[in-house]
């Protein structure tokens, strides 16, 4: 297994700027928000309210001036660091070396994130919905068709157009399971529209 932070996306360094220029008690709220969502108790964050929080410190405008994609970018790299130390097993030491190694982060920034690590670290590194949030899979293949219902639970009349799903998905031991996924138009529109927010989101990072 390679190392806490070992293949870190370029986007961490720039994601490091936004970061310094948090108050400390947000960035500290942020980072035990975070651990949350990978220990499964919280389910997402509001990143137009994290841009509002930034933005209000007048000194931090130029930093913060595109807001919430600085904010999704904030959000992100702490996802991506605090994911990265549970499923690598990181120490609070390695965090913390690792951190002033590979982010660029200022020494207060650094030590917020570890402190924050070190009061999480028993459950970040042997919590079950951690390893199950780790281990979710990989997108192998996705294909999709267009359709008419015959017989469906979401369809009211027959014969209504549909849209059918269908992913290949390894999971950690690279066993590939089907799974099949039919959405009626509406359904499908939303579904999409979801997909276009994440790829926004992920562009931040």
């Amino acid at each position: 297994m390679e190392g806490f932070l070992s293949n870190a996306p370029e986007g961490l360094a720039s994601a490091s700027k936004i970061l310094d220029a948090m108050p400390k008690r947000s960035l500290e709220r942020l980072a035990n928000e975070i651990c949350s969502i990978v220990l499964q108790k919280k389910g997402s964050l509001s990143s137009s309210a994290l841009a509002a929080e930034i933005v209000a410190d007048p000194e931090q405008q130029e930093l913060v001036m595109q807001g919430v994609k600085r904010a999704n970018h904030a959000i992100n790299a702490l996802l991506y660091i605090y994911r990265d130390a549970a499923a690598k097993l990181a120490s609070p030491e390695v965090f913390r070396t690792a951190l002033v190694a590979r982010c660029d982060l200022s020494q207060d920034a650094s030590a917020i994130l570890t402190r924050v690590f070190e009061q999480k670290h028993a459950l970040l590194v042997s919590s079950d919905k951690v390893k199950s949030f780790l281990s979710l899979g990989k997108l192998v293949k996705f294909d999709w068709k267009l359709s008419f219902a015959s017989e469906s639970s979401s369809c009211a009349a027959l014969n209504t157009p549909v849209v059918v799903l269908h992913f290949l998905v390894s999971d950690e031991n690279f066993q590939v399971s089907s799974h099949s996924l039919e959405l009626t138009i509406s359904q499908f529109e939303e579904f999409a529209g979801t997909i276009h927010e994440i790829c926004s989101v992920v562009e931040t990072l």
